[in-house]
């Protein structure tokens, strides 16, 4: 049975993510590209813009990023993921309000519907335990591999920008209910101070703007 976990180490992160055929590099790239991407919205768009540009991008790249691991692209009620033709594992883009964070577990934005509970909660087939305790040790359900879900979580928040590869026990509600694992792949402190140039403009007959995202 697997115990609860939290992969942090940059030695442990990389060699998790081999069992699932990817980098943490190529899961940076698809941070880059959700920051990028989230900048291009402007003042006429709708309030929703960064939004959606983040899930449309972020689904975007995670989806390369997967398929060069043999990933497929699949949907179910509306739900859009990447899944593995062998092992069944289930990938998903997931804009989230906090990340990396151990003292507490990173909850979608937009909320979850029906659709993602069934995925999740069909796949994970754990109890629900009470808002603040975990369960020590998973039930030997929750082990077969082949029906895993994950999440690659990205948080935009206040110029702050993490990233974590999470596997939730359950969705009850409109969201996330505690993680079975969940794997850092950036820290708030390791993106350090990032530059974008935003597009504030409507006129793209007369300004050329590209998104500049640097990393440290």
């Amino acid at each position: 049975m697997r115990v609860l976990s939290i992969v942090k180490e940059p030695l442990d992160v990389a060699t998790i993510l081999m069992e699932f055929g990817v980098e943490r590099d190529q899961l940076l790239d698809v941070v880059a590209a959700v920051v990028a991407e989230r900048a291009n919205a402007v003042p006429n768009d709708p309030v929703t813009a960064e939004g959606q540009f983040a899930y449309i991008y972020g689904t975007r790249h995670t989806r390369f990023v997967f398929q060069k691991a043999g990933y497929v692209n699949g949907r179910e009620n509306g739900v859009e993921f990447v899944e593995h033709p062998d092992t069944g594992v289930k990938v998903l883009y997931q804009s989230v309000d906090g990340a990396c964070d151990v003292t507490r577990s990173p909850k979608a934005i937009s909320g979850k519907g029906d659709g993602s509970a069934a995925i999740v909660n069909r796949a994970q087939s754990l109890p629900l335990f009470p808002e603040g305790e975990l369960a020590e040790v998973l039930p030997p359900s929750v082990e077969e591999k082949n029906s895993s879900v994950w999440y690659f979580c990205v948080s935009v928040v206040q110029g702050k920008v993490a990233a974590e590869l999470s596997r939730p026990a359950r969705i009850d509600g409109p969201n996330f209910v505690h993680f079975i694992e969940r794997i850092f792949i950036l820290k708030p402190e390791e993106w350090g101070d990032f530059e974008v140039q935003r597009n504030d403009t409507d006129d793209f007959d007369t300004v050329d703007v590209e998104p500049v995202v640097s990393r440290k």
